[in-house]
């Protein structure tokens, strides 16, 4: 495609400026639900409960983001399920998502129990097996938090056969502040926006979380396991 010369700032410009202005906002208003979840995971650590995140779809790589990362805690699980997680194709995962039954299963599987915590991650928050998967650790006494937005959520009505949304069965809501459908970007002579903010505002969130959790680890006498990097030379990092 050959250059052009804008008249106008690129559209990213646009986007980049969003998603300041998204963590930003965050950062204020979501800082007693990011503090709350973060003493709940600090508490199951400390506890030697287990602590588990869970998404369908994109989300799942939400869930991964704090699973064996450099600089992060160790002792974090995801509930992995290859077909949510599009590794068999995107048609396949969007069906399988809306299946009822299915977080159920994932969730009783994983064996969580009384006092563990589980963190599920959903945009939308209205599909059956993110819903089903946060209701059921819910019945089983197990803390529940949220990751999604709840513009969005609020916004359309649960996708049966789910019995709710998202937001209904968590004990602490972590709200990403996108847009309903997630893109943030008009472009001309594009029909449907670009730019999706859920994974990058999404991930400054679990990591905000987990610093957090680490920072209460730490002053409470009892210093967090972190991840140091494979392709760091531990001498190095001294």
């Amino acid at each position: 495609m050959p250059a052009s010369t804008p008249t106008s700032p690129p559209a990213y410009h646009d986007y980049f400026r969003t998603l300041h202005d998204l963590l930003d906002t965050v950062r204020k208003d979501e800082a007693g639900a990011i503090d709350a979840a973060a003493h709940r995971i600090a508490t199951a650590l400390r506890d030697h409960k287990r602590v588990a995140l869970f998404g369908t779809g994109h989300s799942s790589l939400l869930a991964l983001e704090l699973c064996g990362r450099a600089g992060g805690l160790t002792g974090i699980e995801i509930i992995h399920n290859a077909t949510l997680s599009m590794a068999e194709g995107l048609s396949k995962s969007t069906a399988a998502e809306r299946l009822g039954g299915y977080g159920e299963m994932l969730v009783r599987e994983a064996r969580l129990a009384a006092g563990d915590v589980l963190l599920v991650i959903s945009n939308s928050g209205r599909n059956a097996v993110p819903v089903e998967a946060l209701a059921t650790a819910r019945a089983l006494g197990v803390h529940t938090i949220a990751l999604t937005s709840l513009a969005h959520s609020q916004s359309t009505a649960p996708r049966q056969p789910a019995p709710g949304r998202l937001f209904d069965y968590a004990d602490i809501v972590l709200d990403n502040h996108g847009a309903p459908g997630d893109a943030c970007v008009d472009l001309p002579g594009v029909a449907h926006a670009v730019g999706p903010t859920s994974t990058v505002v999404g991930a400054a969130i679990l990591q905000a979380v987990a610093l957090r959790a680490m920072e209460l680890l730490a002053a409470s006498g009892h210093p967090p396991d972190v991840y140091l990097s494979a392709n760091v030379d531990p001498m190095a990092a001294q």
